[in-house]
Formats: C-alpha cells, sequence, structure tokens
C-alpha cells in the first residue's frame, strides 16, 4: 500500500491526487531493464564456435570439389601431352624404319 508523501494518507493504488491534501501523488516507475553483460558474454562464447564449425564444414566440402578439379584438368592435359608425344614417337620410329629399308 501507498501513501501521499505530503500528508501520509493512504492512498488507492489507482489514484493521481491524494483526496486529503490535494497532492499530485507521484507515481514510481520501474526502471528500465538493461541487457545482463552475463548474458551477452555466454551468446557470444557459444556462438563463435559455432560459427567456426560451419565455416570448417564448408570448406571441407569446397575445397575437396575444387582440388578434384584440379587434378581432372591437370590429367587432361597430361593425357593430351602423352598422345602427342606419343604420335612424335611413332613418326620417329616410322622415319627410322623407312630409312633403314631405303638404305638396303
Amino acid at each position: 500500500m501507498a501513501f501521499c508523501q505530503n500528508c501520509g494518507k493512504e492512498l488507492n493504488p489507482n489514484q493521481v491526487v491524494c483526496l486529503n491534501c490535494g497532492v499530485a501523488v507521484k507515481t514510481a516507475q520501474a526502471p528500465a531493464k538493461k541487457p545482463n553483460g552475463c548474458l551477452i558474454a555466454i551468446i557470444v562464447a557459444i556462438s563463435i564456435p559455432i560459427a567456426l564449425f560451419f565455416i570448417g564444414l564448408v570448406s571441407a566440402i569446397i575445397l575437396p570439389q575444387q582440388e578434384v578439379a584440379q587434378t581432372q584438368s591437370s590429367t587432361k592435359q597430361s593425357v593430351s601431352s602423352s598422345k602427342t608425344n606419343n604420335s612424335s614417337r611413332q613418326k620417329s620410329i616410322l622415319a627410322t624404319i623407312v630409312d633403314n629399308a631405303t638404305q638396303k
């Protein structure tokens, strides 16, 4: 129960003016709540490892795919150059055989 600060008479909860002395009743307002610093620290401490986990997961999925693509590309290049080398070698062998046959 509240009392008038001027005359001390008991006040009803909804009164805005003291009926005994006519002084305005001061209503106490609840202080605004501030964010709890401990709660913020806990949220940050939990969210950072979760974010790092997802970054690692994404990199574990994407990087091997890029390496496979690079390996496939280099394999295609080596097969292509191997075919070129084999063709050149075959021509060289054929030329040697022809030279040997014409010399006899």
